[in-house]
């Protein structure tokens, strides 16, 4: 080749002219496995295995907690740590875990609250010797107030001040029974209301008696295996003729199940601050009316401090901040 010349090879000579059938007619797209299909990422535990998981949550220190039928189990990467009842743990099986900004480990049960600091668990709601207050979902909020909501309403902790957002039906009962709890009203714009002759949803109706019991997290839980507190007794009902009142836990049914006779039901029902049952025949007949139930089945607080309920069957409530008046309802 003489000197100054200038050797061009085929395929360079081909992309200088432009040959415009080159160009590519797909771009391309990198294509990358999605990691929760990668076996390697999983790792089995033998140490829940057949304990029926309900809740998991991680705590500031990175240890997991899982909430089981029987307790609470933790594992800080080492070793697993197991508390039952007998530890303070309230009330089982354990639905919800909280992990809170301060360390603490919060869960719920049907009973009530309980947490975990210092090393230990301890009662947290509702007071010793009171009602069962069963806890379907937690939150916390930027100010640290923990949000619970429950079949009796949305329950606000804030240091040892506890306050109750829920019906006036509910807050006309509680307060007797509760009497160190702070109850705000919820408007009734914002509470779905219930005929006695519809079946409620969240808790069963006797809709010929005139009762709702609470079920929670444990609906479709046999009585006999997961006793049930009356929420609401109608006036004028054959509940209240029978001497039912809100608090009352009913432990067993005429025959195992609701609605065995068509004029009576049989209830085997313990009191509040009592230990002996009472043995209780309600009769049956149509009732009119109803009643409006604050009856939660979630909560969330939004990063603006807004606080939203998901009620039992669907409706979502929200609360905004800055004011107990500010509600909205969407069905």
């Amino acid at each position: 080749m003489s000197k100054g010349s200038v050797f061009l090879s085929p395929l360079l000579a081909v992309l200088l002219c432009g040959q415009s059938g080159l160009t590519a007619s797909t771009p391309y797209h990198p294509r990358h496995p999605d990691p929760v299909l990668e076996s390697w990422r999983w790792r089995e535990f033998d140490q829940l295995r057949g304990l029926g998981v309900r809740s998991i949550a991680e705590s500031v220190d990175g240890t997991m907690w899982f909430g089981l039928n029987e307790g609470v189990r933790s594992y800080d990467g080492v070793a697993w740590t197991t508390y039952g009842e007998e530890d303070g743990v309230l009330g089982a099986p354990t639905y919800v875990l909280q992990a809170l900004r301060d360390g603490r480990i919060c869960a719920g049960s049907e009973v009530g609250l309980s947490c975990f600091e210092s090393g230990k668990w301890t009662r947290l709601f509702p007071p010793e010797g009171s009602i069962d207050f069963p806890i379907t979902a937690m939150d916390e909020g930027a100010d640290g107030r923990l949000w619970a909501s429950s079949p009796w309403g949305a329950l606000s902790v804030k240091g040892k001040e506890f306050t109750l957002y829920t019906s006036a039906g509910v807050i006309s009962s509680l307060a007797e029974l509760i009497p160190t709890l702070r109850f705000v009203e919820v408007p009734d714009r914002v509470i779905p209301y219930r005929p006695w002759a519809q079946a409620g949803t969240g808790s069963f109706v006797f809709s010929r008696a005139g009762i709702s019991l609470i079920w929670g997290r444990s609906i479709g839980t046999p009585i006999r295996t997961a006793p049930k507190t009356v929420r609401f007794v109608a006036k004028g009902s054959p509940a209240e003729a029978a001497g039912l009142t809100v608090g009352d836990r009913v432990h067993s049914v005429e025959r195992g199940k609701l609605g065995t006779s068509p004029t009576a039901i049989g209830l085997t029902v313990y009191k509040p601050g009592r230990n002996d049952p009472v043995d209780v025949r309600v009769g049956q007949e149509i009732l009119e009316g109803g009643s409006r139930e604050f009856d939660l089945d979630d909560v969330f607080v939004a990063p603006n401090g807004t606080v939203w309920f998901e009620l039992y069957g669907g409706p979502v409530v929200s609360l905004s901040p800055g004011t107990e008046a500010h509600w909205q309802f969407y069905g």
